[in-house]
């Protein structure tokens, strides 16, 4: 595959995940009538890109523009899902009179394993299609 092709490829999937933070903002400000939580939720995903780009660094992977590509916009999905999740339960246990900081730790006590869970059968799903499982 040329470099032309290349560049070509990571300027849509640039402009893919650009249009797609794009639409899910607009919704999530839909959804939760302020822009603050949105914003939270969205931070998610450039700590989630970070943390991509960290493993493929310190695995020495071969970096594949297509499924890299490909594979951040998916995990963009995954961890608005869970920030909403998040999000919400934190609002819910303030609107029952908890303290902010409270509600922020109780939520991601108890959000966590359902997340963790996800997580392991997205693994074990994505394993079990590689052929070794």
């Amino acid at each position: 595959m040329s470099r032309k092709s290349k560049w070509k490829q990571l300027a849509f999937l640039g402009t893919a995940l650009i249009s797609a933070l794009f639409i899910i903002l607009i919704i999530l400000v839909l959804q939760f009538n302020s822009i603050s939580k949105p914003v939270v939720i969205l931070s998610e995903i450039l700590f989630s890109i970070i943390g991509v780009l960290l493993g493929v660094t310190i695995f020495g992977m071969e970096l594949s523009i297509v499924m890299t590509g490909l594979g951040i916009v998916a995990l963009a999905g995954i961890v608005v899902r869970n920030g909403i999740l998040l999000v919400e339960f934190a609002d819910l246990m303030v609107s029952q009179g908890m303290e902010v900081r409270e509600a922020v730790i109780e939520a991601g006590r108890t959000r966590m394993t359902p997340v963790l869970l996800h997580c392991y059968c997205n693994h074990a799903g994505a394993y079990s299609t590689c052929g070794r499982g």
